[in-house]
């Protein structure tokens, strides 16, 4: 059961907006990853954004798909105060 204070916290969020910035050794996220955020967003009624994916393993250098994800990122992050 919520507290009082945990729903007023949950109201407050209302309007914002959210990105997900995730990280793996994976190729690209799992399918179905982002449901449970986007959801979650909906519930709290926010403004689900994007879902921002960086592979991440010191065997392997980051790739122009990697760099390219983390400008977007902060591209729409900029865009957006």
């Amino acid at each position: 059961m919520l507290t009082s204070e945990a729903r007023q916290i949950g109201r407050s969020l209302a309007g914002r907006e959210v990105w997900l910035l995730a990280t793996g050794t994976d190729d690209s996220l799992p399918p179905g990853f982002t449901e449970p955020f986007a959801r979650t967003a909906a519930y709290f009624e926010m403004q689900w954004r994007e879902a921002f994916y960086a592979r991440i393993d010191k065997n392997v250098p980051a790739s122009q798909q990697d760099y390219s994800a983390a400008g977007q990122l902060a591209a729409a992050i900029r865009s957006g105060i």
